[in-house]
């Protein structure tokens, strides 16, 4: 077989001699970097064994520590790179077999695992053969033969009792299959065989999770992390445990931690936004949970915490959308089914949320508030009956609750019976003028029907009943100046005053009655002198706030602001306030904060809604801002709600949207130079030139000598005809003192396609004269990569990079240039420089591997261009893939890469390439190698 030849290829290969002190060197290093990475020190610990590989490049030992050490930090790519070069040295099984097999396995290479252990020899060790047949079980587990992975690990374990990894693969079978008592037992000897094996630590952990156990699940998942310090991966089990046990804020550090390294992880985005959830942190979980969605849109348990997290934030549209499918039938989350049916009722979709409400489901027959919300969906969708039902239910459970009495009467209306909602209301008030929320809420109905006789009448009833009470003279009050009865009102309402110093209700109307008569420091005596009596009153910081303002004392006003957010308040002004003035200093955290906990209570409320959408789009979070500045244009379409729509859409990079706003707002600012602008822009963008010159028109009759109007009319000539559009800009700028750079450099371009010298000779001048502008340089480079002058192209990168040492672009270019030069190991040096501020752009990746086929290391060529290809549809990162494959004689793989090109939209030049690619690989080998 040729697993077992491998293997015995490997037992008789013989390391290259050596002298003795050069061996001994090699060996003080390799001991050094084992004794590191037992301290944790890894990057020390992978040092010390490049140090051996450059002393010793064919050391079978050190290739195969550091393809482990790779593995274990998470880089299984490198790792088993190295351990496949370690056991293609000769190096003993012993070193390379176990951790390649892992390598493999996590690769999705299962079938090279079975391969392998298809005829493992005799000779083996009985621990290393069996713990590799627990592997080859692994590999026949993920290929769904359950059964078969059973009977291997079973063997092994029969094999070589004391080998950790067949009862570790056994208690994950039983695991799966639910048998948590077998697993436990055999994770159990696993552990006393090998109590420091990963792969062991792993299953005792999830098992200890399983079993409610978090201290012991930590205690196994920390020693993970202990032994894999800089491995991201191992830590996600760990936050989880830590979730478990309520330790929220040592969670969210190691998530933290490992979505700085993998910043798309899904596993960790869900859970760091789950965290932020619990933490009440919903701006933050909201941020992370779109993030996660956009890489993994099909995850449903992250769009489940989504779509609450959109609930929680006011933002109903979008929770509909995200918990559609999800909160609905049998087996839904109950908060799920609130959720997704109040933000229903919000958007109004009456019919939907009815159905997704009702029937209610057992455990929320209890529940007032799911009574209540399914008993308003169903008067909303037109089931009065059952709506009263319901609300008659959920009155039973809560009867002084002002909400449902709302909307009892609000479903006796929708049935005809508007004196039997009045008299719902007037009977509650009858039974106990107490009951403040049924009197307001009965007092308020009468008002709103502009009885104030009848409401007179109730609030004289309240103070009969209630003689030592502030609140009926209040209620006289409001019903007097109904009455048009100025004089009797402040009388009443001063009566409150002196019965309840503290009564809110009472100095707020008193103020603003006052200062309706201009006696504005009398109101504000009112109010402090109240402020003194009821110092936690939000109603009155309100009042307050709003008179120093009026002073022009903003400092005051914010003050004021912030004790009423913080008092409470049933008013979204003082949210909406406090957030204006957080963000006029800089703080859209703070203001966002701040007016978002509002929108849970007024969804559609202007203000908190224009606050939301400017925090937003000042933390970058574009997408929802956009949505939060629709929802306000909806509500209101003045010209400063639809500044705001579109800047939301720019940011957001919505073109529809902001073709819409940008077209509703020339009909309320005909005359406005930036939208027009935008317009013309929108519509080169489409390529309609006529539709672009319709404002370009109304824009250079404005100002024509603008910079910004030169731009666009410059790209509107040149769209319609080129030398137009070069003549015109030429013209402009010969007028010019000194012209800015902006409009150099678009001129430059624009002669590029039809006067190439002229435009290059033009930026060079440019350029010369004007040393600090780096964009005149970088396109300058970058005529000249394509032009193939690479000499001219380098001492411009080198500056580049010099002015900007981090630029992962500049480091690129440069690499790329000094590779076409020939100079590999320069290009190389620049292009890890790239990658350590870039990582793994696919365009770095794409550029190493064209260095490493010049280098002909044709592996990790063809590693890098699969890479970079895997992340973006470009031809031409498949194509230089395909070049690798051609040189390493993998013909079929090269052809279905190929045939994927065919199938894309190439340029004249990639087809070429393309058809040179296959015409060599119908050629003899030579030739389909040849270069």
């Amino acid at each position: 077989m040729v697993a077992a030849s491998v293997l015995a290829m490997t037992a008789t290969l013989a390391p290259v001699p050596m002298d003795a002190a050069h061996a001994a060197d090699v060996e003080q290093l390799l001991e050094e970097a084992r004794t590191f990475r037992a301290e944790g020190r890894v990057a020390d610990s992978i040092i010390q064994i490049k140090n051996a590989l450059q002393q010793e490049p064919a050391n079978a030992e050190a290739n195969a520590l550091l393809g482990d050490i790779y593995l274990g930090a998470g880089d299984v790519q490198r790792g088993r790179l190295q351990l496949e070069r370690a056991r293609d040295l000769g190096g003993a099984p012993d070193l390379w077999m176990l951790p390649l097999m892992r390598a493999w396995l996590a690769s999705d290479e299962a079938a090279r695992v079975m391969e392998l252990t298809e005829d493992l020899p005799e000779s083996l060790d009985p621990v290393l053969r069996a713990d590799a047949l627990a592997l080859r079980g692994r590999a026949q587990a993920a290929a769904g033969d359950a059964e078969a992975a059973h009977e291997t690990m079973t063997r092994a374990m029969e094999l070589a009792p004391k080998a950790a990894l067949p009862p570790a693969g056994l208690a994950r079978l039983e695991a799966s299959a639910g048998n948590v008592q077998a697993a436990t037992e055999l994770a159990e000897q696993a552990l006393a065989n090998a109590p420091n094996d990963p792969d062991v630590l792993y299953i005792a952990g999830d098992l200890a999770l399983t079993r409610g156990e978090t201290a012991k699940a930590l205690e196994h998942y920390r020693a993970i992390k202990d032994m894999r310090p800089i491995n991201p991966f191992v830590r996600v089990p760990l936050a989880q445990a830590l979730i478990a046990a309520g330790q929220m804020d040592a969670a969210a550090d190691e998530l933290d931690w490992v979505l700085e390294k993998v910043p798309e992880y899904p596993q960790a985005v869900y859970l760091r936004g789950h965290v932020a959830y619990v933490q009440g942190q919903m701006s933050e979980a909201d941020s992370l949970l779109a993030r996660g969605l956009a890489s993994d849109p099909a995850n449903q348990r992250m769009q489940l915490l989504a779509g609450l997290v959109k609930y929680r934030l006011g933002q109903h549209e979008q929770a509909v959308r995200l918990l559609s499918g999800l909160a609905e039938g049998a087996g839904a989350l109950p908060q799920a089914r609130i959720a997704l049916g109040a933000s229903l009722l919000e958007t109004g979709r009456h019919d939907r949320a009815y159905r997704v409400l009702t029937p209610l489901p057992d455990d929320m027959k209890q529940n007032a508030d799911a009574l209540a919300l399914a008993g308003q969906a169903a008067r909303l969708a037109g089931k009065a009956e059952e709506s009263l039902d319901l609300l008659s239910a959920a009155s039973e459970l809560r009867p002084d609750d002002a909400a449902i009495l709302r909307q009892l009467a609000a479903t006796h209306s929708a049935l005809g019976q508007g004196e039997e909602g009045l008299e719902t209301l007037g009977l509650a008030v009858e039974k106990d003028t107490s009951n403040d929320r049924a009197v307001s809420t009965y007092f308020a109905m009468l008002m709103q029907k502009n009885l104030p006789d009848q409401a007179l009448a109730v609030a004289d009833k309240v103070v009969t009943d209630r003689p030592e009470a502030g609140r009926g003279h209040t209620m006289r009050g409001l019903a007097l100046l109904a009455g048009q009865d100025p004089e009797g009102a402040e009388a009443a309402f001063r009566k409150a005053i002196s019965l309840d110093p503290g009564a809110a209700d009472a100095a707020g109307n008193l103020a603003a009655l006052l200062r309706q008569q201009d006696r504005v420091d009398e109101a504000e005596a009112v109010l402090l002198s109240a402020h003194e009596a009821a110092p936690r009153s939000s109603a009155l910081m309100l009042r307050l706030a709003d008179i120093a303002a009026l002073r022009g004392d903003k400092a005051e006003a914010r003050s004021w602001l912030e004790q009423a957010v913080e008092a409470g308040t049933v008013s979204p002004r003082p949210r909406a306030r406090l957030a204006a003035l957080l963000l006029e200093e800089g703080r859209p955290d703070a203001a966002l904060a701040t007016a978002v906990p509002g929108l849970n209570t007024f969804p559609r409320d202007p203000e908190l809604l224009e606050m939301v959408a400017r925090a937003r789009l000042a933390t970058g979070d574009a997408a929802n801002g956009l949505a939060a500045a629709r929802t306000l244009a909806e509500v209101k379409s003045d010209a400063e709600t639809l500044k705001l729509l579109v800047n939301a859409a720019r940011q957001a990079g919505n073109q529809s949207v902001l073709a819409d706003a940008l077209e509703r707002y020339t009909v309320v600012e005909p005359d406005n130079l930036e939208v027009r602008l935008a317009l013309a822009a929108l519509e080169l963008g489409d390529n309609d030139a006529a539709g672009a010159r319709e404002h370009m028109d109304a824009a250079l009759a404005l100002a024509p000598d603008d910079v910004r109007v030169i731009q666009m009319e410059t790209r509107t000539r040149l769209a319609r005809d080129p030398r137009d559009g070069v003549a015109y800009l030429r013209d402009k700028i010969a007028a010019m003192e000194a012209p800015p750079g902006d409009l150099v450099h678009l001129l430059a371009s624009a002669e590029r396609p039809i006067e190439p010298e002229q435009a290059v000779a033009r930026l060079s001048d440019w350029s010369t004269a004007n040393p600090d502008d780096t964009r005149a340089r970088l396109i300058l480079s970058m005529w000249h990569i394509e032009d193939g002058r690479f000499q001219a192209a380098e001492p411009l990168l080198e500056s580049l990079v010099a002015d900007d040492p981090e630029s992962w672009v500049n480091h690129n270019n440069l690499a790329y240039v000094l590779m076409r030069q020939g100079r590999l190991d320069a290009a190389l040096d620049h292009i890890d420089k790239a990658r350590l501020h870039g990582g793994n752009q696919p365009e770095l990746l794409d550029t190493e591997g064209q260095i490493r086929l010049r280098m002909n290391d044709l592996v990790m060529a063809e590693q890098l261009f699969r890479q970079a290809a895997s992340q973006t549809a470009r031809p031409g990162h498949r194509l230089n893939l395909a070049e690798a494959l051609v040189a390493l004689d993998r013909r079929d793989d090269a052809r279905q890469v190929l045939e994927q090109v065919q199938g894309a939209r190439t340029t004249d030049a990639e087809r070429e390439r393309t058809r040179d690619l296959l015409a060599r690989l119908e050629g003899g080998p030579e030739e389909a190698q040849a270069q």
